[in-house]
């Protein structure tokens, strides 16, 4: 390094070069790697070249060490650290100063919608976007819900989030934490600001109940669903399980679920007390819900494979595995794997023995099957 004091140095206004790989390459052969497994990390094709530059690097690495040692000391970091924060700080005191003029202070990419920038940088209605921006903040204010409202309005649903949220459409500037009121920069008052802003605040509306739709802010009931939903109350109350009133309405089995058990509709008055109570105590037995299964089951698989073994066992008696796969035409696989499942629904079962015959279970009457 040079000397200050005067004293002569060969490396006085010498230049030590080195790269972002060396770097790399020195910490990764510091911690044992081999320079192949070196080139292989960070990609470089031959090993020689990576040899050079590591031998480069160690010539350069001592005074790197003295350099930085010797600025430390010095207190070199520190003031490069404070000169930047009083650069940062300028300009950010620079920035509030064009707030507080009614200028704008950022770059022109974060311009709020609906707004121009002059060369001045002092800022505008735009008065081809202010008729958009009335019928948003109007819309918004009087219950529409803003995702809806943005795509009425032909605007990015980013767009009109941003806006809601947005204090200049009052007039207000926000910089730093503080506000600098312009009323040429007003596109509406606040009353109608803030409950706009109510809107976006809300969040997303959750999914209204079953029967139910959503009219602004408030949940009525809906016409084409609501009697489906009163005789879903009705089957139950008759001792029908989920499965079977959603197919008998039309829906899916969770939605029967959970509005069986949604006490809203108690609280709307769609089914008395008394009724939504009785409801609550309905329980389906054991061996009623799998009598109602094998009648499913039944009725379902008449059209698919099991249907062949069911078919094939009443007609032909306790079977092997062997004779069954031989006369439904399938693999053994899939004609064990039916059977597993016909025993498991009480259809079908097995001798005791290891390879004992299959027949069919008193369960199937001539009437089910």
């Amino acid at each position: 390094m040079g000397n200050v004091n005067g004293v002569k140095n060969e490396n006085a206004f010498k230049r030590f070069v080195f790269t972002k790989t060396q770097v790399e390459a020195a910490k990764l052969w510091a911690q044992g790697f081999t320079l192949a497994q070196i080139s292989e990390n960070l990609g470089v094709k031959y090993t020689s070249q990576l040899s050079r530059a590591l031998s480069d690097f160690h010539k350069v690495a001592p005074y790197l060490r003295q350099a930085v040692q010797e600025l430390s000391n010095v207190g070199y970091f520190l003031k490069l650290h404070k000169s930047k924060f009083e650069g940062f700080k300028a300009a950010l005191d620079a920035e509030e100063q064009l707030a507080s003029l009614g200028k704008w202070p950022l770059s022109f990419r974060s311009l709020p919608w609906g707004y121009v920038l002059e060369e001045d940088r002092s800022i505008k209605i735009d008065s081809e976007k202010r008729p958009t921006l009335e019928r948003a903040f109007k819309a918004c204010a009087d219950g529409g819900i803003p995702d809806k409202v943005a795509k009425e309005l032909g605007i990015p649903r980013y767009v009109i989030r941003n806006i809601l949220k947005n204090e200049i459409y009052k007039g207000n500037i926000r910089f730093r934490g503080k506000i600098h009121h312009f009323e040429h920069l007003r596109v509406v008052d606040d009353e109608t600001w803030n409950r706009a802003k109510d809107a976006l605040m809300g969040g997303p509306r959750p999914p209204p109940p079953f029967g139910f739709k959503w009219a602004g802010k408030e949940l009525v009931p809906d016409e084409q669903k609501i009697e489906k939903l009163r005789l879903m109350f009705k089957l139950r109350a008759q001792g029908k399980g989920c499965p079977e009133i959603a197919r008998i309405i039309g829906v899916h089995h969770m939605v029967v679920y959970r509005s069986l058990k949604n006490p809203f509709y108690k609280e709307r008055g769609i089914i008395s007390p008394e009724a939504w109570d009785a409801i609550q105590k309905v329980k389906i037995g054991s061996k009623e819900l799998m009598k109602r299964l094998q009648e499913r089951y039944v009725q379902k698989i008449k059209e698919e494979n099991k249907a062949k073994i069911l078919l094939y066992l009443k007609s032909a008696g306790p079977s092997t595995l062997m004779e069954i796969q031989k006369a439904v035409n399938l693999s053994k696989t899939c004609v064990a794997d039916h059977l597993k499942k016909l025993k498991k629904l009480g259809l079908a079962d097995k001798e005791s023995k290891r390879k004992g015959r299959w027949y069919l279970t008193p369960n199937i009457s001539k009437s089910q099957f």
